[in-house]
């Protein structure tokens, strides 16, 4: 079991898992006490070889923090902008099915904690070490353009254009709705390129279709709505 959210899978910009937990990446505040804001860190870990990544971190709120383990040899441990601890949290680590015995214990950790607002570092911790920090930096920029640029067989390729550069800590996620915004599918998360490739047989022809992108540092988030477009038969003729 492997996650690497945080990278594209190909120069297209199509990384990141689809994932239809966070339809509200946007709305990031929450009443988790001091103005915190809710958040899923996703990690994968070697309890064997004490390592560990941070895959990626997202914003949410439609969700309630779960519960945690009362011990665990793996901890996400939260800082501040000048490195005061403002959180530890135990979490599970779920093994991968079928290992041998002879195999190391690695897994995966997917919690969804509530953070402090003020918080600018996450740190994952196994067996009270550090092995992997993740560092939220600026505000993310907000894009400024989305449109589709190319069809090609089943998939449609949008681009997207923002009012800043991204910075390394900064990732969007794409949602695509096709009934004028009541619902929402997320057809991307942890993207850093500028064009998305959407696979269109979950689009019907000559349906409208609105996009819409979602920055995020990881702490916070910027989103943009699109006009929408509607779609075409790229084998009719024009």
């Amino acid at each position: 079991m492997n996650v690497d959210g945080a990278r594209s899978s190909d120069a297209g910009g199509s990384g990141g898992r689809p994932d239809e937990r966070f339809p509200h990446l946007a709305a990031v505040r929450y009443d988790v006490g001091m103005e915190g804001v809710l958040v899923s860190v996703v990690a994968n870990v070697n309890l064997t070889a004490r390592r560990g990544t941070i895959a990626y971190v997202q914003p949410v709120t439609n969700h309630r923090p779960l519960p945690l383990p009362q011990r665990s040899d793996v901890a996400i441990r939260t800082r501040s902008d000048n490195g005061e601890q403002l959180d530890e949290f135990p979490v599970e680590a779920k093994l991968d099915s079928e290992l041998q015995p002879e195999e190391d214990r690695t897994g995966l950790v997917d919690a969804i904690l509530p953070l402090h607002a003020a918080t600018r570092t996450i740190e994952l911790l196994i067996g009270g070490e550090v092995v992997d920090t993740y560092r939220a930096g600026s505000p993310p920029p907000a894009a400024r353009a989305v449109h589709p640029v190319a069809l090609d067989g089943h998939d449609l390729r949008v681009g997207v254009q923002f009012d800043r550069a991204l910075e390394d800590s900064h990732t969007y996620a794409v949602q695509v709705s096709t009934d004028r915004g009541h619902t929402w599918q997320t057809v991307g998360v942890g993207l850093k390129e500028q064009t998305v490739t959407v696979d269109r047989r979950h689009l019907a022809d000559g349906h409208e279709v609105q996009v819409r992108v979602i920055s995020t540092n990881g702490i916070s988030s910027q989103m943009v709505t699109a006009e929408p477009f509607r779609l075409r038969d790229p084998n009719a003729p024009l």
